[in-house]
């Protein structure tokens, strides 16, 4: 569980990663064999880490036996404590650097993400059924000032 000023947070990493690996899984492509990945790896920008609204200590949690380095299939395996969040919402920007990466690329890399990725542990991408989110408003700002 990640916390910022006494509120649990999303790495702004995370969301970057997911939008990513969704570019990945649609395999949609930009002309050629040029696909939509590498211009969400360079091209698009969280400053900060979104904000859930929620105390830490009103989160619960769930005990695993998992594997001590992370990676499935090693041998060693440890007792770990992992936040439960049924629901949640929050508001982030995401500034748009590359200018070939338009409003409706974006809605649908997060509506990708959110269906077929997720976020946080046990989520779709890696077989589990948590994490999953959807996209309720979406503002476009078209002034790309940093990209100036």
């Amino acid at each position: 569980m990640h916390v910022e000023n006494g509120s649990v947070v999303i790495p702004a990493k995370a969301i970057t990663d997911c939008l990513v690996e969704a570019c990945q899984y649609s395999g949609k492509k930009i002309s050629g064999n040029l696909t939509w990945t590498k211009k969400f790896e360079s091209g698009i920008a969280l400053f900060e880490n979104p904000s859930l609204n929620i105390e830490p200590a009103t989160v619960g949690y769930i005990d695993c036996y998992c594997h001590a380095n992370g990676k499935r299939g090693s041998s060693t395996r440890v007792m770990r404590r992992f936040p439960l969040i049924p629901s949640w919402e929050t508001t982030f920007e995401i500034h748009v650097l590359d200018p070939i990466i338009t409003e409706a690329i974006l809605r649908e890399m997060i509506g990708l993400a959110g269906l077929f990725k997720g976020l946080g542990r046990y989520r779709p991408a890696n077989r589990g059924t948590n994490g999953r989110f959807e996209l309720v408003e979406l503002v476009w700002h078209a002034d790309r000032k940093l990209v100036a």
